[in-house]
């Protein structure tokens, strides 16, 4: 293919990013956030980013935002891709869920809902990781669950912006 061949008004269509942060607690419980729109079930902390945000920014924006839990994140542990098909009225999307560690006893035992997360979340909480399928939607219920393996297994995807490597968070 040359450049004769490629229709410059012909625009791929947009893809949705979404990124999102695990973080695990006390007797294998995930850190979740309780949505109070679309499906109204628990998720990940997390969510869309901004124009020219790079992911990880955007997962560590909207956890400090939904949890007051500041972290750094870097490891991928799961990607999921969202088929035009699956979900018409959002079309293409990608979500990227990174690694956030394990939560400080202080954190598990101090957890609240910011107020500024109250418009779109109704609770916070730990989620057993044996009670995803019944408390989450199946697409994310499986993410968690194969985000989690990933996490047991270390098995990280290199984070790369611009083609270079992300220095590696302390």
């Amino acid at each position: 293919m040359n450049s004769a061949d490629v229709n410059p008004n012909r625009l791929p269509p947009p893809l949705d990013v979404g990124a999102s942060v695990l973080l695990t607690g006390p007797q294998d419980s995930v850190l979740m956030v309780l949505v109070s729109y679309g499906d109204a079930k628990w998720h990940l902390p997390g969510g869309a980013r901004a124009r020219d945000e790079a992911p990880q920014k955007a997962a560590e924006r909207r956890l400090m935002r939904e949890t007051n839990i500041r972290r750094t994140v870097r490891d991928v542990l799961a990607l999921d891709y969202r088929t035009a098909s699956s979900a018409e009225d959002k079309g293409e999307g990608l979500h990227i869920v990174y690694d956030g560690g394990t939560l400080t006893d202080e954190e598990a035992s101090n957890l609240s809902l910011p107020e500024r997360a109250r418009a779109a979340h109704r609770e916070i909480g730990l989620i057993p990781s044996s009670h995803l399928y019944e408390q989450c939607s199946p697409r994310i219920a499986e993410r968690v669950t194969q985000a989690l393996s990933s996490r047991r297994q270390r098995r990280y995807l290199p984070l790369l912006i611009d083609g270079k490597s992300s220095p590696r968070s302390t």
